[in-house]
């Protein structure tokens, strides 16, 4: 088979072994095991009244073909009663038994949900655009989905599978032992089918979610770039490879359509020959002995009995190749990648010996080897400094501004800085509104704030007005399914969550570059407000923005080119000037 991987498609996240999901599912599984051992003694009763069945028929069979008299035997009624007594215990059994076990395991996967995401915000941002967001998507969404709907189902057919069998056996010996030779007789068939199918089918359903992560990944980056697609004409080609992206897990899903169709009519052959050799031992061999007709019913019977927790079994091995393949994938996440509450120091880290919270050392940066981004730059932002980057579409202002987030490392020179990471807040003009309530939106950056706290950091950033505007104040539901707001809006959320979150320093890049300009005085106030008291690095999309900072970096082609005061540059009369000269004829 053909596993190959696009090589134009990003990397993936890891993938858990066999012994990393032990692991997580004991943690998950912590503080329950008595739980489990309670389900599997309800299985076990339920398993043991589906053999009531079997026997019971055998022993009518006898009852009829020894009794001389006409008419019913007393004893016929006794038995119909002990068939009825046996499947309502054991299907009342069986149904608390599986509902107590789908709550377990629906509590489990809950967790496993709360873990994956707490891991995936835990993500260097880096390791984020390297594996594109339609892994962790896909990951988050598809996977989760797979574990919780199939393994409720799955688990309860392993355990009446397991239990049926061994007290099928049991059972069966217990009548003669010559049958349970002919059930072992049947057993290569079943054990062929598996060696057949457990090796075959987990690369199909790997390579199955990893075409669907790619799926993902394609329409999530041409949705979230629309606006670029459209400018560029690129539609038709994103089309063509989402399309190949959908024919390519289209493609997998009837592989193992097809695998799971040969592993079913294998379990079908396995079941008619076993059921032959055990009728075929019953007249040819036991009955000579002595065996009775309600002996080879209840015998026979018994077979059907065990063949059909084995075929369910078997059935269910290809929803178990599937969720498992989903559980190592999400398993992969939260037990593999390292809790990042601390964000990661770049290598070459030193104190710097001014007072400058951010220093730049000479950085370049490239994101491919012939395309250099930002090269020999460096930059230096002291405590309470509000320093404007400048510059043309393309100049490498987001690059540096990103650098120093340490979403990048540079791939030369240094960056020095006398706080941590996450001392750093870095807002891009992306903000976003979440399906919860004000409170629960700005309540992300900082968990233990009070309401007292929220309505502060809203007055701060200009926000207080929205906040009066809104039916239920803090407690209205914004997003999609709630109220909407307006773009300007939402970047003063953004700035407020930022306020809340209180970083030593603040990067903007462009973070109110999105509104109209009746809201640019309103935004650009916002900005001030929030930057007060703390150093600040500001992406200005706006020269307004740049005009009341401490200073102004201009960068071209990668290359700072000049820096200063706003009045000292347009004195200098060069880049910086002439960019303002437009943006004055533009006012």
């Amino acid at each position: 088979m053909n596993f190959a991987v696009d090589a134009n498609d990003p990397p993936r996240l890891p993938v858990a072994d066999r012994r990393q999901m032990v692991s997580e599912v004991r943690t998950l599984a912590a503080g329950s095991w008595w739980r489990v051992g309670g389900i599997m003694v309800l299985l076990l009763v339920a398993a043991a009244s589906t053999l009531v069945l079997p026997l019971t028929v055998g022993w009518i069979v006898d009852t009829a073909s020894r009794s001389g008299q006409s008419g019913i035997p007393t004893v016929f009624w006794w038995q119909l009663a002990g068939l009825g007594a046996a499947a309502i215990v054991g299907g009342a059994v069986e149904f608390f038994g599986v509902v107590a076990l789908g709550r377990l395991i629906d509590t489990m996967v809950a967790e496993l949900r709360e873990r994956y995401l707490t891991a995936a915000l835990a993500l260097p941002e880096a390791e984020i655009e390297r594996v594109g967001a339609g892994d962790i998507v896909t990951r988050a969404a598809t996977d989760t989905r797979n574990v919780s709907e199939e393994f409720p189902t799955i688990l309860p057919a392993v355990a009446a599978a397991a239990f049926t069998i061994t007290l099928t056996l049991v059972g069966t010996a217990v009548i003669d032992w010559r049958f349970s030779v002919a059930f072992a007789l049947a057993v290569p068939l079943y054990v062929a089918a598996l060696r057949w199918y457990l090796p075959a089918v987990p690369p199909v359903y790997a390579v199955l979610r990893s075409a669907d992560s790619t799926r993902g990944e394609r329409v999530l980056t041409t949705l979230s770039a629309l606006p670029t697609v459209k400018a560029f004409h690129a539609g038709p080609g994103r089309v063509a490879r989402i399309r190949t992206a959908a024919w390519e897990v289209a493609r997998w899903e009837v592989r193992a359509k097809i695998m799971q169709n040969r592993l079913f009519s294998r379990i079908n052959l396995a079941e008619v020959v076993g059921l032959l050799v055990v009728v075929a031992c019953g007249f040819f061999v036991a009955a000579p002995r002595g065996t009775s007709l309600g002996e080879i019913t209840a015998a026979s019977l018994l077979f059907l009995q065990v063949a059909a927790p084995i075929s369910g079994l078997l059935y269910v091995m290809d929803d178990l190749q599937s969720a498992t393949a989903s559980l190592a994938r999400v398993v992969g996440v939260t037990h593999d990648l390292p809790r990042h509450s601390e964000p990661t120091e770049p290598a070459e880290t030193s104190s710097p010996a001014t007072e400058s919270l951010v220093h730049v050392h000479d950085v370049s940066f490239a994101y491919r080897a012939d395309h250099p981004v930002l090269d020999g730059v460096s930059l230096h932002v002291s405590a309470g400094e509000h320093v404007a980057i400048v510059g043309t579409s393309g100049s490498g202002k987001t690059t540096l501004a990103r650098l120093v987030a340490g979403v990048r490392e540079p791939d030369s020179g240094r960056i020095d800085l006398a706080v941590t990471r996450a001392q750093i807040a870095y807002l891009s003009q992306e903000g976003h509104v979440f399906s919860g309530t004000l409170r629960e939106n700005l309540l992300l950056a900082a968990p233990g704030s009070t309401d007292d706290m929220l309505r502060s950091a809203l007055q701060i950033t200009r926000a207080d007005t929205l906040l009066k505007s809104l039916p239920d104040g803090l407690d209205t539901v914004l997003g999609e399914e709630g109220h909407r707001i307006t773009a300007a809006d939402v970047q003063l959320l953004s700035l407020a969550r930022m306020v809340l979150s209180d970083p030593a320093v603040a990067i903007l890049d462009e973070a109110t570059a999105d509104a109209d300009s009746s809201n640019a005085a309103l935004l650009d106030d916002a900005a001030a407000q929030a930057l007060r008291g703390r150093s600040a690095i500001v992406i200005a999309h706006r020269l307004s923005q740049a005009r009341v900072c401490d200073r102004i970096v201009v960068l071209e082609g990668g290359a700072l080119i000049e820096e200063g005061t706003h009045d000292e540059l347009l004195e200098a009369g060069g880049r910086y000037a002439h960019l303002w000269l437009i943006y004055s004829a533009q006012l």
